[in-house]
């Protein structure tokens, strides 16, 4: 079977929802999507086109290296800045207390998955130090939580060879049940 009828076959059996397209679609005053500003991107951009132009004002010898440095450094503050004005990164906060919501990600043995995927149905973590755990691939309980641990979602993705598919939808956690997984975890 192609990749990309695979694809859409695991696409077609399961239509959950990942925890970013969750946060998108939450209300504001819960979790509010918060991009990056371009203004470090800019100010290396300028630093970049000082450098092109300040060996013209500093008076310098023929043989001098100053001015092929002031260049070089000029194009990789020019590339720099370039690249952190274009390529924001997009951070997640809760609203009401304003923290950054951290992702992480724990791996469990494939023959485990089941019983992870029972135990966030049900929202009962009691037995996750039990399961065995494993490198990577496998299944993937991925969370999402702030630092307060007011606020925490998980979900279940299974590895099928060359990428993860989702298993659970995001399912959001007390305050107890976040503790309890979050101290099982670490």
């Amino acid at each position: 079977m192609f990749t990309s009828e695979r694809y859409i076959q695991n696409f077609m059996e399961n239509n959950y929802i990942s925890l970013e397209k969750t946060f998108d679609n939450m209300e504001k005053n819960v979790v509010k999507k918060v991009k990056k500003s371009p203004l470090n991107g800019i100010i290396l951009i300028l630093i970049g086109v000082a450098c092109i132009f300040l060996p013209k004002l500093v008076p310098t010898s023929a043989n001098s290296f100053i001015e092929p440095l002031m260049i070089m450094l000029s194009l990789i503050f020019l590339i720099w800045g370039f690249l952190a004005a274009i390529i924001l990164k997009t951070n997640y906060v809760s609203s009401g207390t304003n923290q950054k919501i951290i992702f992480k990600d724990v791996f469990f043995d494939e023959l485990e998955s089941d019983k992870l995927i029972n135990m966030i149905v049900a929202g009962n973590f009691n037995e996750i130090k039990k399961l065995k755990s494993a490198v990577d691939r496998g299944i993937k309980l991925r969370l999402a939580f702030t630092t307060d641990r007011n606020l925490c979602f998980v979900q279940a993705l299974k590895y099928i060879p060359y990428e993860y598919v989702i298993k659970t939808n995001a399912v959001q956690l007390s305050k107890d049940n976040a503790n309890m997984l979050l101290d099982s975890v670490h």
